[in-house]
């Protein structure tokens, strides 16, 4: 794992990552993900990685509070009702990167709808980079072809394309934010498994709502003081990892050995996270099973399935919004837990799971019903 995706590896992006790239004003457009060249990547990242620090986002930690308020007080309007959970998170996300970026949400959850089918239209592309990324010599005639794109462009209506409303809608968002007075006070802006009911969990967010130790909306902060939410959330991560195709590499120069076999210069390799994540040699022999106690462990042991987790990626190419999710997930999980039972409503016995290279998760339906002040204070 270290030899293809450690710091200073040799093993660079494959041509898969082409797929994934955007076209602007006429061009083709590498992005810091998409990009397969290093050195274009360092110069992509290095003006910005600073702001995605943990330390820089949690600055902007008040832009995320509405969402959270937002997302809560939905719940309590639909208590009772069937409740896509899915869907509501996915908008919650795409409120707070709007929110963290422009300092303004896109509305996703005040609308209670997928604007402008920005949504949907990622989906497609994620079945379009799935597909097409298993044999990327062919994007050059489709969608990386710019007088293919062009013509779509005049065939599909600007308010029905996803990713020239995205481009759009960022676009007035740089406007917008451009515009605003020099106010430093207001410059700093650059679900996992919640069916598990665990016991633990439970007594923990109520002893900490009993001792006042969670604000209205909770922040960050606290949510580092519920241990074992914290591996409640990180044992999710392990199990259901966002990307689930392998995260393909290039054998450089002089190639390699893997795993006692000879790999020449130029094979694709690369691994993926939900098999890594459910190797019992490092995960242990429960390794299948949700399990937030296997954390509790000595620190070596600790520290080595941490170092295999590929939720983020790994080395120079981790993912850049890694920090944001973080927050985001520290911040939504105890807050709902805290506020409300949930109960599964599907008559299916379990939620589905297709493929993009994204794992996209449907049917997942609940039923959100307000905590009573007697059953928050443990009484």
């Amino acid at each position: 794992m270290f030899t293809i995706y450690g710091i200073g590896s040799k093993f660079l992006k494959s041509a898969f990552y082409h797929t994934l790239s955007m076209a602007y004003e006429g061009k083709n457009m590498p992005s810091m993900f998409s990009t397969t060249d290093p050195e274009e990547h360092k110069a992509l990242k290095r003006p910005v990685a600073q702001k995605f620090s943990m330390r820089s986002i949690r600055t902007l930690e008040y832009l995320v509070d509405p969402c959270s308020q937002i997302f809560t007080d939905a719940m309590l309007e639909m208590q009772g009702q069937v409740v896509d959970l899915g869907t509501w998170v996915q908008w919650y996300a795409f409120d707070v990167i709007g929110a963290i970026s422009f300092a303004r949400r896109f509305g996703f959850m005040e609308e209670r709808k997928d604007i402008k089918g920005m949504i949907s239209g990622i989906e497609f592309g994620l079945v379009y980079v799935g597909r097409v990324g298993q044999v990327p010599h062919l994007h050059p005639f489709l969608l990386g072809n710019l007088t293919l794109r062009r013509i779509f462009a005049k065939l599909v209506p600007v308010s029905r394309d996803p990713i020239a409303t995205s481009t759009k809608m960022v676009l007035e968002g740089i406007k917008e934010y451009d515009a605003q007075e020099a106010d430093t006070a207001h410059r700093r802006d650059f679900l996992a498994y919640l069916r598990q009911q665990q016991k633990s969990t439970g007594t923990t967010m109520n002893k900490a709502d009993r001792d006042g130790k969670l604000s209205p909306v909770v922040q960050y902060s606290e949510s580092l003081e519920l241990e074992y939410l914290e591996l409640c959330i990180k044992e999710a991560m392990r199990m259901h990892p966002g990307v689930s195709y392998p995260l393909e590499r290039i054998v450089p120069e002089g190639g390699v050995e893997l795993c006692g076999v000879h790999l020449p210069a130029g094979t694709i390799v690369g691994m993926n996270a939900a098999v890594i994540h459910r190797n019992y040699e490092i995960f242990g022999p429960d390794a299948d099973k949700f399990r937030p106690g296997r954390w509790f462990c000595p620190e070596e042991q600790a520290k080595n399935m941490d170092r295999h987790l590929l939720t983020f990626g790994a080395g120079a190419r981790t993912c850049i919004g890694k920090n944001i999710s973080i927050m985001e997930v520290g911040k939504f999980v105890p807050q709902i837990l805290r506020q409300f039972d949930l109960e599964w409503a599907s008559t299916e016995p379990e939620w589905k799971v297709k493929t993009y290279w994204f794992a996209k998760q449907s049917g997942l339906l609940v039923r959100f019903t307000p905590r009573s002040a007697a059953s928050r204070q443990g009484t």
